[in-house]
């Protein structure tokens, strides 16, 4: 699931410059510097996402384009065809969020609406029934809700409504929904009773949310700890997470096996799967509990399939896999602790599979794997450093 923020103005340039020292001490400074895209590249980008090989934005005129793999109708054009450029969502120009899973995807109007489009085959898509053919086009969410904002897993999805409730359909196989007695709903089911939910993020089968007040609680799939707490057993129910104090409201973020968030002001932690060293702690071992990540000041976080990016006043970092670049350090070297190059002042960024994108003055840039067409550059070569998106 894609974080993004803007950042804060108040890191001074002496941390940055500290940073970007330890980065080059650890060897993991890569130079590179941003490419051109298409002549005419598209610009005045509000947010970004990506998942798998997919991934969507939406421009500050309010509207919404997808591009990548579109075999289960993903990018929602009412057809199974990829595309390797960025390709507009119908015509309606009040989008306000996307959100996208496992080759499904979900947006939110200004109106609170939701709607979802692609694979349907756990229930995920939240329409009210289940069907063996892809959605092609978007669909409104069941109920009448009004969202504040959507996450989607794997084959799940969680959202909170305008009353501060939250919500969640689709595959309930480990718990991931946070409601005991069913294994997968077709329609929003509502987690516990109270209004007071701030955040959610879904993950591969795990979900992670935050209530007012900084009470954090994880659910679902826990076989290398990606629940924070301290074990690997399943919840099939929240439970209150501790170990790390005042969250900043939004700044948390989950895929696959691993979780990260912002807390303590502007403090990173990640726990969870590390095979890669996606959790920025220096070595390759699973962490059970919320773990500091180097340096203080960090102002947003992403988290890919085995890579995660974040921002420290500006300056991005990224650490993890890097076999298809996805890092955009210039090179396909995996880093264990987060590896910073000055190449632009960002403003939000999105961690996919293996390719990541990311808003450099209100242009978009992606970089990483490309097989599909996900880095919507025209082509299908995969790109170690951030490429303008065309």
């Amino acid at each position: 699931m894609r974080v993004d923020s803007a950042p804060s103005s108040r890191r001074s340039g002496r941390r940055r410059l500290g940073l970007l020292l330890t980065a080059i001490l650890a060897g993991a400074l890569g130079a590179v510097g941003l490419s051109p895209g298409a002549a005419h590249a598209v610009s005045g980008w509000r947010s970004v996402a990506a998942s798998e090989s997919v991934s969507c934005g939406v421009k500050n005129a309010g509207t919404l384009w997808c591009w990548g793999y579109n075999g289960f109708g993903t990018l929602g054009q009412g057809d199974s065809l990829d595309r390797s450029t960025p390709t507009q969502v119908g015509l309606d120009r009040d989008w306000a969020s996307i959100t996208i899973g496992y080759y499904f995807a979900c947006g939110v109007k200004t109106t609170g609406i939701a709607l979802c489009w692609g694979l349907p085959d756990y229930g995920q898509l939240g329409v009210g029934h289940r069907s063996e053919s892809t959605h092609e086009s978007p669909e409104r969410v069941a109920g009448d809700h009004l969202w504040t904002q959507l996450s989607a897993g794997l084959t799940h999805t969680c959202g909170i409504d305008v009353t501060r409730a939250l919500w969640c359909w689709g595959d309930n196989g480990r718990g991931e929904l946070g409601v005991s007695g069913t294994w997968l709903t077709l329609e929003p089911v509502r987690v516990g009773m109270a209004n007071i939910w701030t955040s959610v993020v879904a993950a591969n089968q795990s979900t992670c949310a935050t209530q007012r007040g900084g009470r954090r609680y994880c659910w679902g799939a826990n076989s290398v700890g990606q629940l924070g707490l301290d074990d690997e057993v399943d919840r099939a129910v929240p439970t209150l997470r501790v170990g790390t104090a005042d969250p900043a409201v939004g700044l948390l973020a989950g895929r696959e096996d691993h979780f990260c968030e912002v807390a303590d002001g502007d403090r990173l932690f990640c726990w969870g799967g590390n095979t890669y060293g996606q959790l920025g702690v220096g070595d390759g071992r699973r962490r059970r509990l919320p773990t500091p990540v180097l340096d203080t000041g960090w102002d947003t976080v992403t988290t890919g399939t085995s890579h995660t990016c974040g921002m420290i006043d500006d300056l991005r970092l990224c650490w993890g896999r890097n076999q298809y670049g996805q890092l955009g350090l210039g090179d396909t070297v995996n880093r264990t602790r987060p590896a910073s190059v000055f190449d632009g002042q960002w403003t939000a960024l999105a961690a996919g599979d293996a390719h990541t994108c990311g808003i450099r003055g209100g242009d978009l840039y992606c970089w990483g794997a490309n097989y599909s067409g996900q880095l919507g550059i025209g082509s299908t070569t995969d790109q170690s450093s951030p490429v303008q998106v065309g």
